[in-house]
């Protein structure tokens, strides 16, 4: 189950990242805030990508799904996210990967990544959860890119 979870999670990388770096390339040619906001939108996908329907696209192709760990239902929008946010912490969701055969988003959420096809309905708090964390990191990477020395990399 480990392979078939750490290949899923390199589909998803990939797609972000070639989506991540046409974006960057586009903030040179579209202008500084629509590339931003392009940049922003990459990074929001990749933080939500199991809040519409409970599976990533590369848990889609692998035959996985996200589930409660003790009813085994698709998790809330809010979990999935929650769970998502430890990738940021990565080498320390390999090594408890490793060990504990979960990550550490699924230890501290309560879920569990299971073989099928369990999806949840897309309803509007997930529509709503997307905006907003990609309002937030709109705003942060505006913040970080007034730095004139990140600026001076993008002239």
């Amino acid at each position: 189950m480990i392979g078939k979870r750490l290949v899923a999670f390199l589909i998803d990388l990939i797609l972000v990242s070639l989506f991540g770096a046409v974006f960057q390339i586009c903030i040179r040619y579209i202008g500084y805030v629509a590339g931003l906001a392009l940049v922003s939108i990459v990074f929001a996908v990749f933080f939500c990508r199991d809040i519409f329907t409970g599976r990533s696209l590369g848990r889609r192709i692998c035959g996985l799904s996200v589930v409660d760990a003790d009813s085994f239902h698709p998790v809330s929008e809010f979990r999935a996210l929650v769970r998502n946010l430890f990738i940021v912490v990565w080498p320390i969701e390999l090594v408890v990967l490793f060990l504990k055969k979960r990550r550490l988003g699924d230890i501290v959420t309560h879920t569990d990544v299971v073989e099928g096809n369990i999806i949840r309905r897309v309803t509007w708090v997930g529509i709503l959860l997307f905006m907003a964390v990609w309002a937030i990191l709109f705003v942060m990477l505006y913040i970080v890119y007034q730095n004139p020395l990140i600026r001076l990399l993008y002239q």
